[in-house]
């Protein structure tokens, strides 16, 4: 009776042990990866904004066009981006690294997006005619 409880605990201690993927010979790079990510989170937000002002666009359709655009971009293929996306999934600290450079490229684009824009001092504000409404009094 305790060789079996020995073996299954043995079997339950294999069957959890840690099945993170292992490097692929074509890993993509944190700087890459980063780049590349953020690049996509830019295609899906315009591709699902894109799909709310035309409910007859394939949004998945739509989606690979914009990735094999990145991919083009990046000099890169599917399966590299895909077997680097898969590694760092299944390695969560180094994929928040990633998450976390590809937030704040985008966050910095964001702002400077958003500066606002400054008239030069030497400009006059336009000249707008004075009117003088002529009122008749009527009594």
């Amino acid at each position: 009776m305790r060789f079996l409880f020995f073996i299954v605990i043995i079997i339950a201690a294999i069957a959890c042990a840690d099945k993170r993927q292992e490097k692929p010979k074509n890993l993509l790079n944190k700087t890459s990866m980063t780049a590349i990510l953020s690049d996509v989170l830019v295609a899906d937000a315009v591709a699902t904004e894109i799909k709310t002002r035309d409910s007859l666009i394939n949004l998945n359709a739509l989606s690979a066009a914009y990735y094999q655009q990145i991919f083009k971009i990046h000099n890169i293929s599917k399966e590299q981006f895909t077997s680097s996306y898969n590694y760092y999934v299944s390695h969560p600290d180094e994929f928040k690294e990633v998450l976390d450079s590809a937030t704040n490229v985008l966050n910095k684009k964001m702002a400077s997006d958003r500066k606002p824009i400054s008239v030069p001092a030497k400009t006059a504000p336009p000249k707008v005619p004075h009117i003088n409404p002529k009122l008749k009094n009527k009594k």
